[in-house]
């Protein structure tokens, strides 16, 4: 999973990081959701989503 979201990090910001902490350096996790989100066509779900799993793992 860690390569699917540098590889959608390369495609959606031109930006070629080392490793997901690399990443998150520059981008929250909840920024790397969205897009990842975004890019699988699922377009203004993130919030909604991690609230839902917010109440199902307190």
């Amino acid at each position: 999973m860690e390569q699917e979201l540098l590889e959608m990090l390369q495609e959606t910001t031109g930006k070629d990081f080392s490793s997901l902490e690399a990443a998150l350096e520059e981008y929250t996790g909840r920024e790397i959701f969205g897009m990842w989100l975004e890019n699988e066509g699922m377009i203004g779900y993130t919030e909604t989503i991690l609230d839902a799993v917010k109440l199902l793992n307190p």
